[in-house]
C-alpha cells in the first residue's frame, strides 16, 4: 500500500513541475440539456464547441491547433469547449489524449439521452459525422457550423470577427 502512494505523490508531483494539470483532463458527461446551459452559461464570450472522438484522425490531428488558437485568443474573450463523443469504454482514452496536449478543462463526453434529438438539437443539418464545431457569439448564438475537417484559418477568420 505505502509503495501506491508513494507513486501516486511521484506521479503528481512529476505532473505539477511539468505543468500538466492531471485534474484538467476530467470529462464531464453533457446531455442535451447539459450542452444548452453550458452554451447559456457562456454568454459574453465567443465560443467554439469542437465534437471529436479518439478513434477519429481529422480529430487528434486539428485538436492542437484548436488549443494554440484559444491560448492566444482567450484573453479576448475567445473560449474553446472540446466534447468527445467516444463511447464509456474508450473514456480513458479520451482523457489520456486531452492530457498529452494539455487542452484546457473542462472537457466533456457526449452522454446523449437520445443521439438524434442531441444532434438536431445542435444542429439539424450535422449529421452526426466527426469532427464537427460550432461558433457561438457572445449572446449564446450560433454563427456557423463546420463539418468534417477544419479549415483552420477560416475558423480563425470567423472567430476574430466575433471578437
Amino acid at each position: 500500500m505505502r509503495l501506491s502512494v508513494k507513486s501516486l505523490l511521484l506521479t503528481l508531483l512529476a505532473a505539477a513541475v511539468c505543468g500538466v494539470s492531471l485534474a484538467g483532463a476530467e470529462l464531464k458527461p453533457l446531455d442535451e440539456a447539459g450542452y444548452t446551459r453550458l452554451v447559456a452559461g457562456s454568454k459574453g464570450k465567443v465560443v467554439l464547441v469542437n465534437f471529436w472522438a479518439t478513434y477519429c484522425a481529422p480529430c487528434r490531428k486539428e485538436m492542437p491547433q484548436l488549443i494554440a488558437m484559444e491560448a492566444r485568443l482567450r484573453a479576448r474573450g475567445f473560449q474553446f469547449v472540446t466534447i468527445t463523443a467516444d463511447e464509456p469504454e474508450q473514456a480513458a482514452a479520451a482523457r489520456q489524449f486531452l492530457e498529452s496536449i494539455k487542452a484546457p478543462a473542462p472537457a466533456y463526453i457526449k452522454r446523449a439521452n437520445d443521439d438524434d434529438k442531441f444532434i438536431n438539437a445542435i444542429d439539424p443539418k450535422w449529421s452526426g459525422a466527426l469532427p464537427a464545431t460550432f461558433l457561438y457569439d457572445r449572446q449564446g448564438k450560433k454563427v456557423r457550423s463546420f463539418f468534417g475537417e477544419l479549415d483552420l484559418k477560416a475558423v480563425e477568420a470567423a472567430v476574430q470577427k466575433l471578437l
